[in-house]
Formats: C-alpha cells, structure tokens, sequence
C-alpha cells in the first residue's frame, strides 16, 4: 500500500530557504517511498523547480489549498495522509493524518500560542526546528523541537588558494532578501560601513560591495531607499533577482561575505529578528569567501570565531578582522578548509538523513 506525505505552508509562494528545506524534509519521505501531496490553490511547481533548484517527483498531486477548505473537507484531504508537514501562520487545527509534523522556522511568539486548545490540537504532533537556536526560543514557548538542519548544495571544491592581498581593492559580497520585516538584511548596514571603510582607508578605495538578492514588488520602496544611500559610491553593485548561475560566479569572485542580520537587535525580547540560520553564509564558507556575520541568532551555533570563519558585534571590530586576515595567507586557507568541513559535517545529504531516520524511522 502507497504512503503518503502532505505539505501544508501558508507561504508557500514565498519560494525562499525555508520552502526549500520543507521540501528537503518531503524528498527524504518520497525516496522512502512515500507520494507527494502539495496543499496550494495553483500549480506553482515550475516556479519552485527554478528558484530552489530542485526537482519535485512527477507524481506530486496537487490539491486545494487548506486554507480555503471548510473543517470537513479538510479532515477528508488529510485522513489519508500517513504524514502531514506543516509550517503555522499561528492556526491550529486536529489533524487526522497518521502523523503531523510542525515545521519550525521563524522564532516569533505570535506563531507557537499553545494555549490549552492548542494543545489538545496538536497533542500528538511532532515538531522539527532548522537551529538550535529556534529550538531554544521555542522551548521558551513551550515546545519541544528537534533541530534538523537543511542541505546545502555543495560545490564539488573549494578555491581554498585564493589569497585576499592587504592593501588591494577588495570584494565583499552580501546575500538576502530586500526587505524590512522581520529578520531584515540589513542592506542599510552594509552600505554604511562599505562607505566608512572605502573613505577611512583610501588604499582600499578601489574595492567593491555587491549587494544580490530577491526583489519582490512590495518591497520596491525599500530597494529604491538603498540605491539612494549608495548613489554617491559606484563601486557599490546592487544585483536584485539574481539568478543561481550569476549568484555562483558572485561567490567565486568575493572575497569576504558579509552578514548584517540581527544588528542591534536584542535576541532575548525579539529572536525573529535575528537569523534563525542563515543559508547565505553556510553557501559562502564552502565557496571559498572569508565569513563574516553579525554575532547573533543561529550563526553563532556554525560559526567558531577565527576557526571557520568569523563574528562581530561592533563595525570597528568587523574593519579590525579583514585587516587582521588579509594579512595572514596560511590563515586564509585554514578558515576555507575549516569552513567546508562544518558544512559539509552538519548540512549534508548524509548528515540529513541520519537525523531525519532517528527521527521518523518508525512512520517509513
């Protein structure tokens, strides 16, 4: 008899890292012989399958979305299931699937409201984080989690004999989502000290700052902010939309990667602004690019400071740190190796399904 998995994620159409790490978590069930169903209103697996480079079964049905289904309709979408994967815009519901399993991604209070309703309703759920991070802002709320980690495509070798010169132009490269809301980029930041640095230190004003990333219309205003702020400063390169090929050859040219995410912002009174992982950084430490991230959130569970990679509180101390290594070639190529090595120990296919079988061995 066929078993079978349900998706259900209200943002589906968001079509970012964390639809990609579901998907993962569906993919691991799928080659154990599981049928993919997808809960959304269209067929939007072309979109998903070019963003998120990957590949959906083609057996993947895809039904109404639940949202928009009345409470018996629902139970008769979902009482076949052996498996249902959901990610909460806040809404609890009795899921008679043989299993559901809350996909945890956004630390934000408003989401894990576990009154006792929503603990009768969701009493023999399961629930996955994608940090340890999450999992202890949650355990806060009052659910237990268990981390899994996401899988990073991992390119066949690392340019660990690319030296970063002192003194030379330099190339940073930033990686996110425009946007304002919630776990902000912090663009803004980035441009503030590109600018401090090219002007404080003229020896390195030849250097350049790429800023790339998705681009959605609602967040126009915002885009068009940061333009101005960079008006003045040519070798600041915005790069919205960019495609995964152009992204790739943005990761072989840099120099250092930059993470502002999280700036001054208190982890304690709002973790869902800082960021829950962070996938651009874990995509750079295998590319060869010096790592650089904002101390806060889930980045500092991946990255050992001045062992694979690199974290900061204060714009001096980010400026002391490429001054520091540029200066240190053998330095450089220990951080490379030991940045791929994290990655490729915890954010790998292997490493993925050894958690995910712990886990779920029992439902296969």
């Amino acid at each position: 008899m066929v078993k079978r998995i349900g998706l259900w994620n209200p943002y589906l159409d968001t079509v970012g890292g964390g639809e990609k790490h579901m998907l993962q978590v569906c993919d691991f069930f799928v080659r154990n012989g599981f049928e993919l169903t997808i809960f959304w209103d269209k067929n939007i697996q072309r979109q998903m399958e070019q963003k998120l480079s990957l590949k959906l079964p083609e057996n993947t049905v895809w039904a109404p979305s639940l949202k928009s289904m009345s409470w018996s309709k629902k139970q008769h979408f979902l009482r076949p299931l052996d498996v249902l994967l959901y990610a909460t815009d806040g809404s609890y519901f009795y899921s008679p699937a043989k299993h559901t399993i809350g996909f945890c991604m956004v630390p934000e209070e408003k989401l894990y409201k576990m009154n006792w309703i929503n603990k009768i309703k969701t009493f023999n759920w399961s629930f996955i984080s994608n940090s340890k991070f999450t999992q202890k802002i949650l355990y806060r709320f009052g659910i237990q989690s268990k981390v899994v980690y996401p899988i990073l495509d991992l390119p066949k070798h690392t340019n660990v004999e690319k030296t970063v010169n002192a003194g030379t132009a330099l190339t940073f490269l930033s990686v996110g989502r425009f946007f304002r809301h919630l776990h902000s980029k912090r663009h803004d930041v980035a441009v503030a000290w590109f600018v401090n640095f090219i002007e404080q230190h003229p020896k390195y004003s030849h250097s350049k700052l790429i800023l790339a990333g998705g681009l959605k219309k609602e967040d126009a205003q915002y885009f068009e902010s940061l333009k101005k702020l960079a008006s003045q400063y040519p070798n600041i390169d915005f790069k919205p939309n960019i495609s995964s090929v152009d992204l790739e050859k943005a990761y072989a040219n840099a120099d250092f990667y930059l993470h502002f995410a999280g700036w001054q912002v208190n982890e304690s009174n709002n973790p869902e602004r800082t960021e829950h992982l962070g996938i651009t950084p874990l995509e750079s430490m295998t590319r060869g690019c010096i790592t650089l991230c904002y101390r806060s959130g889930g980045i500092k569970e991946v990255i050992r400071d001045g062992e694979n990679g690199y974290t900061f509180s204060q714009l001096p101390e980010l400026t002391r740190k490429i001054f520091e290594i540029s200066t240190d070639p053998k330095k450089q190529e220990e951080i490379r190796v030991n940045a791929r090595e994290t990655v490729v120990t915890l954010f790998s296919q292997k490493a993925f399904d050894e958690t995910m079988r712990s886990l779920y061995k029992k439902f296969l």
